[in-house]
């Protein structure tokens, strides 16, 4: 399987269109560049590819960070969970794609989104779906985000993928994705 995630072309309008090759799948997106440039995102998925290969944490590839004026939003994001992680049961490791003889030669990664702030006082105070007629939903459940420190986001995730979506990716894919930015 091969490993790659790129900006396809030049920002417009505050948006990058961008690609992530999950082995034979390749999926597009739109990454929003109003608090976060394409700079800050390169070096973050650099930044989280390292921690998990190399200190073998839970961390996660941003994809997008969608803020509105209130500093309240969604992250999209593709979780990297170490497989000894992962599969750290028997019962884990049959559920999982692709585990290796090695527990710990490789990652999965996940696709989710969640809802952030990057202010601390909107925790003050309780925050709902908005529809767009105007109603409103549940309550939002959400987690702080700091731009300056992307890292300290990573203590959010959880390692348990083996009933979700999930691609297998090895330790020299990610090295070799890894290569090729330096």
């Amino acid at each position: 399987m091969t490993f790659a995630i790129s900006f396809i072309d030049d920002a417009i309008d505050d948006r990058a269109k961008g690609s992530i090759s999950l082995g034979s799948t390749v999926e597009t997106f739109c990454s929003d560049l109003s608090d976060y440039s394409c700079d800050d995102y390169k070096a973050q998925w650099t930044k989280a590819i390292n921690l998990a290969l190399n200190e073998r944490r839970t961390t996660a590839i941003f994809k997008s960070i969608e803020l509105a004026e209130n500093g309240i939003g969604h992250l999209w994001l593709y979780p990297i969970v170490p497989s000894e992680h992962a599969g750290d049961t028997s019962e884990k490791q049959a559920l999982l794609e692709d585990f290796p003889q090695d527990a710990s030669d490789g990652v999965y990664l996940t696709e989710r989104f969640m809802n952030v702030t990057i202010r601390p006082e909107n925790f003050n105070e309780r925050h709902f779906v908005q529809y767009e007629d105007g109603t409103v939903g549940e309550e939002l459940a959400l987690y702080y985000l700091n731009l300056s420190s992307p890292e300290s986001f990573f203590g959010y995730l959880h390692d348990n993928v083996s009933h979700i979506s999930h691609w297998y990716f090895s330790n020299s894919d990610l090295k070799h994705y890894l290569s090729r930015t330096a």
